[in-house]
């Protein structure tokens, strides 16, 4: 959507305080990412000679969010791609001069934009760093606290159902996608199908002759407990445990249990 709705006549009716206005600005556009915006709107914020004002060079908060704001641009965005540089170059300079605590935030976030990371470790960073700020609002900090809390407790039950090495790194490829209370089922067979991905992965790198991949590949497509014969004696239990997971993803859909992600809800 192309910005012309009534929140962004709203935003420019705010006052004239350009820090302000620069949070506020890059706070809406990067929560609002279901729409497209023309770039063009990045304007307001460079003065007559085309650079950008002297006004935001020094706010953290609005360059951190213009920064991270820049990575979410498409071909052809000049711009934005200026704004990268300019907040670059500027973030790294104020790094230097901050305190020990700012220091660390605007380096996470030159180091990986928040965005690009898993949502519940960013937020247990920013946590960390609001907990900090002197003007902080106690309690949405209790209440942020308490979320967190409340979804790492729902982790730990889920993550019970599971077993053997390396189910806490498949688990938490699950919860970088799907971190909401919501979706434990959908993390729970994420979880288990990456486990299962791994060990496939292995025994057809690792130890299977052609001739014995050949064949459960064969029987894999087939899909069919009959065929368990055909499968090479070691290779028996993979298949079983497949056709386990894919009996188990089946009866969970008849009983309505959701599978659903956050970008079908979006839809």
């Amino acid at each position: 959507m192309i910005m012309t709705s009534t929140l962004w006549q709203f935003y420019f009716k705010f006052s004239d305080n350009m820090d302000t206005k620069c949070r506020v600005f890059f706070n809406i556009f990067l929560c609002d990412m279901d729409h497209y915006y023309e770039s063009d709107v990045f304007n307001k914020f460079k003065d007559s000679d085309g650079g950008f004002k002297k006004t935001i060079s020094s706010d953290v908060e609005g360059l951190l969010s213009l920064y991270e704001a820049t990575f979410l641009s498409v071909h052809g965005e000049d711009i934005l791609d200026e704004a990268l540089a300019f907040t670059r170059q500027r973030l790294e300079t104020l790094a230097a001069q901050s305190s020990p605590r700012l220091a660390k935030r605007i380096s996470n976030a030159l180091l990986r934009p928040f965005h690009q990371g898993i949502e519940r470790l960013e937020a247990r960073q920013y946590i960390c760093f609001y907990e900090g700020d002197e003007s902080r609002n106690e309690t949405l900090l209790k209440f942020a606290k308490l979320d967190y809390s409340r979804l790492q407790c729902l982790y730990k039950q889920k993550l019970a159902f599971l077993s053997r090495d390396r189910v806490v790194e498949a688990y938490l490829w699950a919860v970088g996608a799907h971190f909401e209370p919501e979706y434990a089922l959908a993390r729970l067979m994420i979880a288990k199908y990456a486990k299962m991905i791994s060990v496939v992965d292995d025994t057809y790198d690792a130890y299977g002759t052609i001739d014995e991949l050949r064949r459960f590949t064969d029987a894999f497509q087939r899909c069919d407990a009959d065929v368990i014969d055909e499968v090479p004696e070691y290779m028996k239990v993979i298949y079983k445990g497949l056709l386990n997971l894919f009996d188990e993803t089946e009866s969970a859909g008849k009983e309505g249990m959701s599978y659903r992600t956050l970008m079908q809800r979006r839809r």
